[in-house]
């Protein structure tokens, strides 16, 4: 009785200890691919917005793709994500009811983290983005706001990816080898300038051609900047042909098809076009 009487305490106390303990907590898995389906649009002006929400999400789908290290299997925008049988359709399958349902099952099945997220057009674009694992869990979170749709996923998209800590795999050299010499914030921000470019907005092409010239960590990008930027000692409004063909090379071959599905953001060239239109009346 004496030695049990001793026991007890030492036992009640010991279970105590463990449960008190602070568990180590196991590190998350890396990200390695992710998928983008369309985000929801919760205020527009457009009565089919669905293609603003894929317009948003590839671009964001582009950004993390050259966090991860630039290959094209890394990063699934929505046009990867939707049925095979329903391309025939083009970037209507985006104003379909149950289109980002749809989008956001087949990335489950496939990819280690999601992107969600919510895009208000109002005076301007404010978005934000979430990247969630397969069961919700939300690893990292960004916003933004700016005239431009691009600046604002810009903004959202670098908080998210901090936040989330995606990185390239050790040892990958895809992007050293397409891009020489150029870092991933110079890769970012020259992938934006192009998106300028192709949509023809002079004001953006103008703004980021002086922040994107004076870069020193350009590397291989230093000539494509000069194309866009200083072709003739000037700006053009819309790059020439050789350096529309050379844009698309560069940044956007991955994508399966230069189209509205696969590069729904062109779209906003006839948004911007409507919107000047009505600024003149």
């Amino acid at each position: 009785m004496l030695g049990t009487a001793v026991l007890v305490p030492l036992v009640v106390g010991t279970l105590q200890l463990v449960r008190d303990r602070p568990r180590a907590k196991e590190a998350p898995p890396p990200v390695r691919v992710v998928g983008c389906p369309q985000v929801k649009v919760t205020s527009s002006e457009l009565r089919h917005h669905g293609f603003l929400g894929a317009a948003a999400a590839t671009l964001a789908c582009d950004r993390i793709r050259v966090r991860l290290g630039g290959r094209p299997e890394s990063a699934l925008p929505p046009a990867a994500l939707v049925a095979n049988a329903r391309h025939a359709a083009g970037s209507a399958v985006f104003e379909e009811k149950d289109a980002a349902a749809m989008q956001r099952v087949s990335a489950n099945a496939r990819v280690d983290a999601v992107l969600e997220g919510e895009l208000d057009q109002g005076k301007d674009f404010q978005i934000t983005l979430r990247l969630v694992d397969k069961i919700g869990n939300e690893i990292g979170k960004g916003n933004g706001a700016h005239v431009s749709l691009v600046g604002a996923v810009r903004m959202a998209s670098d908080m998210l990816t901090d936040e989330a800590g995606l990185t390239p795999r050790a040892g990958d050299a895809y992007l050293p080898n397409a891009m020489p010499g150029a870092s991933i914030d110079a890769i970012l921000a020259t992938h934006d300038l192009a998106v300028d470019a192709l949509l023809g907005d002079e004001e953006e092409v103008n703004d980021a051609c002086d922040s994107v010239s004076r870069r020193a960590d350009l590397g291989a990008l230093a000539k494509t900047v000069a194309m866009v930027c200083n072709p003739w000692g000037g700006r053009p409004d819309r790059p020439m042909p050789s350096t529309e063909q050379r844009l698309r090379e560069v940044f956007f071959s991955g994508h399966a098809r230069g189209d509205a599905l696969w590069l729904p953001w062109e779209g906003l060239r006839d948004l911007r076009q409507r919107a000047q239109d009505a600024s003149a009346e």
